[in-house]
């Protein structure tokens, strides 16, 4: 970060309004004007809940696309019931899984499912 401040300061690069949003960060975090880097930058933070809920989200998120899209292979249609019989390998609920499978986070999953092969 010290670095990338430097090479603001004198050199040309990205756009002002990048560079600027970035400077006044910065300063702000070596001012001691904020708590933590990531306040500076209005990284908001997470509750725990929040994040365990995220976090158990991502850690499925993989096995929950791919395995849809294997059994999608199989002529199962995707509905509640393929959303069910994931849900009872992992030990989730369909809807948990049709959450994962639907969010925007599993989009680009979703395109690697389509095109990779299963044997």
């Amino acid at each position: 970060m010290q670095a990338l401040d430097a090479w603001l300061e004198c050199c040309k690069g990205p756009p002002t309004w990048i560079a600027d949003g970035f400077y006044e960060a910065w300063t702000k975090w070596r001012r001691h004007e904020v708590r933590s880097l990531g306040a500076a930058f209005g990284v908001r933070q997470l509750t725990e809940k929040r994040r365990k809920k995220l976090h158990a989200e991502e850690a499925l998120r993989c096995y929950i696309v791919l395995r849809i899209e294997q059994l999608r292979r199989r002529n199962i249609a995707i509905g509640i019931d393929l959303f069910d019989q994931v849900g009872a390998e992992i030990n989730k609920s369909g809807t948990f899984v049709s959450r994962v499978h639907y969010a925007e986070a599993s989009a680009g999953w979703r395109k690697v499912a389509r095109i990779v092969r299963f044997i």
